[in-house]
């Protein structure tokens, strides 16, 4: 949300058309994405995005080495 904020200060054309329907919708979907990992926690990871890429991405890849499903 502080990303979105951001660009869309600087430049309008900063924003896709999922974040231009606004903060509402946005915490709509993202419950909806908490549901599904409460109900798929093995194939559903939630993670924060405050790190650096590369920390993000080893760790999505260490969780989809331990499930069983890929």
């Amino acid at each position: 949300l502080e990303r979105v904020t951001q660009r869309s200060q600087k430049d309008r054309s900063g924003v896709d058309r999922i974040e231009a329907r606004g903060v509402l919708f946005q915490q709509r979907v993202r419950e909806g994405f908490l549901e599904l990992a409460k109900a798929e926690p093995r194939i559903i990871l939630i993670k924060t995005a405050g790190r650096t890429i590369t920390a993000v991405h080893q760790e999505i890849i260490s969780h989809l080495s331990k499930s069983s499903r890929f």
